[in-house]
């Protein structure tokens, strides 16, 4: 019994031990990731950014593909969802109204976001001018990507910071957040393809080989069908009608 209860006041000591350690690492850890603007400008600046990118994403899927949609829709369960594919009559294929779907979706967060990476360069600015730092900026340059990789963000702007002891320059910053978009994207243009061209789409075939996508079909009194396509893995989607 003697034995028993030292090895079980060992364990405790040893797992105590562990415990501290990991609570140490952790603190340690996150200061070392939390530094000051000064000390870590690309890590601020990717941050910022980040946070702005998912930002409009969000707003973007919540709007089914447009931040601002004004015209061409219908209401779905009080919903804007918008017109991808259109005829003016009966027993015609319809209209593609988005050919250029991804680069439609890209142009709407480009828009979006380069307004809120110049409050981020902004708000850097005043912050080291706050601590004495002299700051040089330049013209900011903002190019935008949708890809399988998420949204990629680089951004061309001169930054240079300095004081009487020291000086650093930057020209380039980058970001990337994972997003499904691009795949819910993909699946949007396939099925207005179908549609614009056999006036029919199966998405149970299309589910069957792609089996991360979800595509629910709705058809409305006058014709109109309304696709709600959903990511699986994020439980993101986007709706547009035909």
């Amino acid at each position: 019994m003697k034995n028993k209860h030292g090895q079980l006041t060992l364990f405790v000591i040893v797992a105590i031990i562990i415990i501290t350690a990991l609570v140490i690492g952790l603190i340690y850890f996150k200061q070392s990731t939390q530094g000051s603007p000064e000390e870590d400008i690309q890590g601020y600046i990717q941050k910022c950014i980040n946070d702005g990118v998912k930002s409009s994403e969000a707003k973007l899927l919540e709007n089914n593909g447009y931040m601002n949609l004004s015209n061409n829709y219908l209401v779905y369960y009080g919903q804007k969802v918008p017109y991808l594919c259109k005829a003016t009559e009966f027993y015609v294929p319809c209209v593609n109204q988005e050919p250029m779907y991804i680069g439609h979706l890209k142009n709407e967060i480009k828009s979006d976001i380069e307004k809120k990476s110049q409050v981020c360069f902004s708000d850097l600015k005043y912050l080291l001018q706050k601590k004495g730092y002299t700051v040089d900026d330049g013209i900011m340059t903002l190019n935008l990507d949708i890809g399988q990789q998420g949204i990629l963000v680089n951004i061309d702007k001169k930054f240079n910071i300095k004081t009487e002891t020291e000086s650093r320059s930057y020209n380039n910053f980058n970001s990337l957040l994972l997003s499904p978009i691009y795949t819910l994207a993909v699946t949007a243009e396939r099925i207005v393809n179908y549609e614009s061209t056999f006036c029919e789409f199966n998405n149970v075939g299309w589910m069957l080989m792609n089996p991360n996508s979800k595509v629910y079909r709705f058809v409305t009194s006058d014709g109109s069908k309304v696709y709600t396509v959903t990511d699986r893995l994020t439980n993101s989607s986007i709706k547009f009608a035909v």
